[in-house]
């Protein structure tokens, strides 16, 4: 059994965290659910997040433009007219086929107007 995981019946599985006198735990009805949260729970209370970059990797730059600017997400703000205009632009670049995994922030900064 994974460290800090304990059977407690048929379809019961603890979690447990202790980090820094912090003490979290949970039941679930499989080890995969418990090792999940786990995962997860002791990065946040750790202090680093934990980031799955599988998705990442299959979203191009292109794509995430798109699921901006399609789900209005760059916001209302007075600078949200910037923010449009700059994910459109990004659309026309070399770099809208990159996964955006692969692309840096400094790569957009080069990338301006």
């Amino acid at each position: 059994m994974p460290e800090g995981i304990q059977v407690r019946g048929p379809n019961q599985y603890r979690a447990q965290i202790r980090h820094n006198g912090t003490y979290q735990s949970r039941t679930f009805p499989t080890l995969q659910e418990a090792r999940d949260w786990r995962r997860a729970t002791s990065s946040k209370v750790s202090g680093g997040e934990r980031v799955d970059a599988r998705e990442a990797r299959a979203t191009s730059l292109a794509q995430a433009c798109d699921w901006m600017l399609v789900g209005s997400r760059a916001g209302t703000n007075p600078n949200a007219k910037n923010v449009k205009a700059r994910l459109r632009y990004w659309k026309t670049t070399s770099l809208a086929c990159l996964s955006i995994a692969a692309i840096h922030d400094w790569d957009l900064i080069e990338w301006r107007r």
